[in-house]
């Protein structure tokens, strides 16, 4: 039940922190099926997971990427580690979601993010919780909120870890993207919002914790 309330308030969420932005024309994939190649951040170069073609938004000095220093996220209780740009935000306890911002929280408070930053949500599920209903269950809430996915396919961490990635447009045509995994034995929800210029190299980097393994 937790955990389904968390899926509902990161798309109310979602679109209250999109208020602000501009419709951008974005590249329709179609969705993957059985037979389609996982998605690998190893296969992709890095200026191409940081191109407008992939993420249909152009780099942003707010928006940084892991070229630079980092620094690593360690969740204990829940068993999941990742990098991040050092200058970038932390908030969350050990066990519960966590956000990972570009900018420090305290200067958006409810009013929404601006289109040039970045939010990540790291969310926890509960233990036993099948990704792939998870995942299923997500792709009926955007189409029931009249959102648009445009692509949906298998994704590999740069661990090897198997995940789900979904990318979508919600009904004000603001792109999301959401991603589902299970790390160590902790069920992973990882949801995007604003520039996501770097989703894909912070959440790469995703492992179990290394006290745990």
């Amino acid at each position: 039940m937790i955990s389904r309330i968390w899926i509902v308030l990161l798309l109310l969420v979602g679109a209250a922190c999109q208020q602000q932005a501009q419709p951008t024309d974005i590249p329709t994939l179609p969705p993957a099926t059985e037979e389609a190649d996982s998605l690998q951040p190893s296969d992709v170069e890095s200026s191409d997971i940081n191109s407008e073609a992939i993420t249909g938004q152009s780099p942003d000095s707010n928006a940084n990427s892991l070229g630079g220093p980092t620094e690593t996220y360690t969740d204990s209780q829940a068993g999941f580690a990742f990098d991040y740009p050092e200058d970038w935000y932390v908030q969350g306890d050990a066990g519960t979601p966590v956000s990972l911002t570009s900018f420090e929280p305290e200067e958006n408070g409810s009013g929404g993010i601006d289109p040039a930053q970045t939010k990540i949500d790291f969310v926890p599920q509960d233990a036993g919780t099948d990704i792939e209903v998870l995942a299923e269950n997500q792709r009926q809430m955007i189409t029931e909120q009249d959102g648009e996915i445009l692509q949906d396919a298998n994704y590999e961490l740069a661990d090897g870890t198997q995940a789900i990635r979904i990318e979508y447009t919600t009904s004000d045509e603001q792109l999301q993207v959401l991603l589902f995994t299970t790390v160590g034995d902790t069920p992973l929800l990882v949801a995007g919002f604003g520039n996501l210029v770097a989703f894909d190299e912070i959440v790469s980097t995703l492992r179990a914790d290394s006290e745990d393994e």
